[in-house]
């Protein structure tokens, strides 16, 4: 396979995972939803990890931390846990207009924690990280030089904070954002609820799903 048949491959691959709806997607639209700057900042945020899961996969990390059971299930029930939280945070926030809750009050957010929301979101999610070191093991060869090791990354990078970029803008339409506004309450527990619901999934399975 060449080189440039694998990246295509590894391009298709990667945008394939990245477009499936899961916690990021939810997170993000919702943010921009108030606040189109806080979305698309969130979007960066998600981009960010999502590199932080393609270096890991490329340099093996992933594939040995799955060698040692204790400390990968540790990560995956933390992972979870977190969705979990940040379900309830929606969902406890979702009839007061004027809470001052960094989910619910995105204008609110300074643009480190806007950042911060989606990358851990993003890195919260082991799914994400499987998509990666899945698609790297399938379609890289094992001794993947660093300057395509580079330009995978910037592959990655590209994709997601187009995607989500994409996502924040969409939300943020005017149209859009009224009809939040005049549906806020019930959204947001739509999304407390869905984001909860992967969490308790992803402990559910960690702890019950074995090898």
């Amino acid at each position: 396979m060449s080189d440039t048949t694998a990246l295509l491959l590894v391009c298709g691959s990667i945008l394939a995972g990245t477009i499936i709806p899961g916690p990021s997607f939810i997170v993000v639209s919702r943010m921009a939803l108030k606040s189109r700057r806080q979305g698309l900042l969130a979007a960066f945020g998600v981009a960010v990890a999502s590199i932080a899961f393609a270096g890991l996969a490329l340099g093996g990390f992933l594939v040995v931390l799955a060698q040692v059971p204790s400390l990968y299930l540790a990560l995956k029930i933390a992972g979870g846990t977190y969705l979990c939280y940040l379900g309830w945070r929606f969902w406890r926030r979702a009839s007061d207009a004027t809470a001052e809750d960094g989910v619910a009050t995105s204008q609110n957010m300074t643009a480190f924690q806007a950042v911060s929301l989606g990358a851990l979101t993003q890195g919260s999610n082991p799914k994400a990280a499987l998509v990666y070191a899945s698609t790297f093991a399938a379609f890289l060869p094992p001794q993947t030089g660093t300057l395509t090791g580079l330009f995978v990354l910037v592959i990655v990078f590209c994709i997601s904070a187009g995607w989500y970029g994409a996502v924040a803008l969409t939300s943020s339409i005017e149209p859009v954002a009224k009809r939040y506004d005049r549906a806020r309450s019930g959204v947001d527990r739509f999304a407390g609820a869905l984001i909860g619901t992967m969490g308790l999934v992803i402990v559910f399975r960690s702890v019950t799903v074995r090898p």
